[in-house]
């Protein structure tokens, strides 16, 4: 941003006082002024005028690029983008540039990048250098002489090079056609070659036998524009399932598709008439089950499974499950969801229980647990998950009467161990006392983002907001910082919720929302819930401008 673009004049008299002002104030926002060489807070939804002013309608962020440039997120504002013209009074989506400070509109009218489409747009997805974004949107007017008379949301791809839009769920004959049903988009490769959606659309393929009157599971292909369905039948035929499918994430190389489905004619025994959890090899069309059984493989457990994540080379699903059938010898008596991950170990498949009672591998705890994050390409061995059960530690105390957020940490020989991570300052043992849940982690496990209604995670921390705040947890000590801190105050919390989203995968920047109106007390926000972005730095280097990450590629530049 340009200092005459505020409306600050630099030229004549008091031109340069002006500029050391303005100088002053940029530092204090971005926390250099204190000396604190190891975090800045951004403001992600600002105006098109001013750095530090926030948009005027509430913005939510959605994703994180892998070094932690861009931050993908939505937005009800009308004053983010500089000539842009945003009547459709429904929410718009949007990218922030962290080298360039710029917001760009993403769901943008065909011909014109400053005019917002006319109806809703939501991004889901982005590809890992920030470039292509997948979104939904049931605006009709995003495609250049496209057509779209299913009256519902379809599935779109941004490209940031070209600043394009492209229709993702168009008809099989026909790329700028929306098909006949909803698409909303999912997930996409770290290339964005591959973006995976789920349709009640019956026309996206050619020749694709869909009878099932449901959702089904689909990938796009970005190089020929082609959609091919990935939950079908294991039969001659191209048939979809008969019942919903819906996909839920791809393998950064595109190969393995995981989804749920009700269909009951893709394991050989499905008598539990409630979603599984499979994993689709394109490169063979097979669909395997992964809520299953000890033996034999091919049959479902007894109750409701939810995939949430896989690892990067398809052989590790985490996934949440009501079924008390699913391990060898298990004990599940708390008639709650607990957390699973299933191992293909090449020679065997297994399912393993994450939310176990302390020291009894296979015994559930005693209450609810849910899945929330999986370790990527690293290993895999490390999951984040939340759990109102209490004897999951040994010797832990936990008294809050509320979830916890826990890190289970294993490896092929052992049952796994398990972490209490939203902990009372000092006490590793004892849970913080009000209610957390993790909510991202880093793709080697060595960092968890939570948010927590507890006011004794930090030494010296002060909580005058009686809300969610959020906070990075680090395995290799066990310290837990606030992320959501009024900039001059690194262990008083801002004055309103704060709920962080995501974290880049390489390093650590974290994408948060919050309606705090103090974070930056030079600028004061509106008390409209805004996107921040939170960097965090490892090693003091010496440099002016105390930014570990744009000194050292050791994070991968993240």
């Amino acid at each position: 941003m340009k200092i005459g673009d505020s409306g600050i004049g630099v030229g004549g008299p008091g031109g340069r006082a002006v500029c050391c002002l303005f100088a002053a104030l940029l530092l204090l926002a971005t926390g250099a002024v204190r000396g604190d060489q190891e975090a800045w807070v951004e403001l992600v939804s600002h105006t098109h005028s001013f750095l530090f002013g926030a948009g005027n309608e509430p913005s939510y962020p959605v994703a994180i690029s892998a070094d932690g440039r861009y931050v993908v997120f939505y937005s009800w504002a009308t004053n983010l983008i500089a000539g842009g013209s945003d009547t459709n009074g429904k929410a718009d989506a949007f990218v922030w540039d962290g080298d360039t400070k710029t917001v760009t509109l993403i769901s943008h009218r065909a011909g014109n990048a400053k005019i917002a489409g006319n109806g809703a747009s939501l991004p889901v997805a982005m590809s890992s250098d920030g470039r292509y974004v997948a979104f939904m949107s049931d605006a009709t007017d995003l495609i250049g002489g496209g057509s779209d008379t299913n009256g519902g949301a379809d599935a779109f791809l941004w490209d940031r090079v070209t600043g394009g839009v492209r229709l993702i769920s168009h008809t099989w004959n026909s790329e700028t056609t929306a098909a006949n049903g909803i698409s909303l988009p999912t997930a996409m490769t770290d290339d964005g070659s591959v973006v995976t959606f789920a349709s009640t659309a019956t026309n996206l393929e050619n020749g694709l036998i869909d009878t099932n009157g449901k959702a089904d599971a689909f990938v796009w292909l970005r190089g020929n524009g082609m959609n091919i369905a990935v939950s079908l039948v294991d039969a001659p035929e191209h048939m979809t399932g008969n019942n919903k499918s819906w996909p839920v994430a791809i393998s950064p190389d595109g190969r393995y598709v995981l989804l749920m489905s009700e269909a009951t004619d893709f394991a050989l025994v499905d008598t539990n008439g409630v979603e599984d959890v499979f994993v689709c090899d394109r490169n063979t069309g097979l669909l395997r089950l992964i809520s299953h059984i000890p033996t034999p493989s091919g049959t479902t457990g007894n109750g409701r499974s939810i995939p949430v994540a896989m690892s990067d080379d398809g052989r590790k699903v985490l996934f949440n499950s009501l079924a008390t059938n699913l391990v060898a010898g298990g004990v599940d008596t708390n008639g709650k969801s607990d957390a699973f991950l299933w191992w293909d170990s090449g020679e065997f498949k297994e399912v393993i229980l994450v939310s176990h009672k302390a020291t009894a591998g296979k015994t559930a705890g005693n209450g609810e647990s849910l899945a929330v994050a999986l370790s990527g390409s690293e290993d895999g061995w490390h999951v984040a998950f939340e759990s109102t059960a209490t004897d999951l530690i040994a010797g832990g105390v936990d008294t809050n009467y509320a979830k916890d957020a826990f890190l289970w940490d294993s490896y092929p020989l052992g049952p796994g161990d398990v972490q209490l991570i939203s902990h009372a300052d000092g006490e590793p043992l004892t849970a913080g006392n009000g209610a957390s849940r993790p909510v991202a982690m880093r793709s080697d496990g060595g960092y968890v983002v939570l948010e927590s209604l507890a006011t004794d995670l930090i030494s010296g921390g002060v909580d005058v907001n009686h809300s969610e705040d959020a906070f990075l947890w680090e395995r290799g000590t066990g310290g837990i910082r606030l992320i959501s801190h009024v900039q001059q105050s690194p262990l008083v919390t801002g004055n309103g919720q704060s709920t962080p989203v995501a974290i880049s995968r390489h390093g650590l920047r974290i994408a948060y929302r919050s309606n705090s109106t103090n974070l930056f007390p030079a600028f004061p926000m509106n008390g409209k819930e805004q996107a921040f972005r939170y960097e965090i730095g490892l090693l003091s280097d010496g440099f002016e401008s105390g930014r570990f990450w744009a000194w050292s590629g050791v994070f991968g530049g993240g």
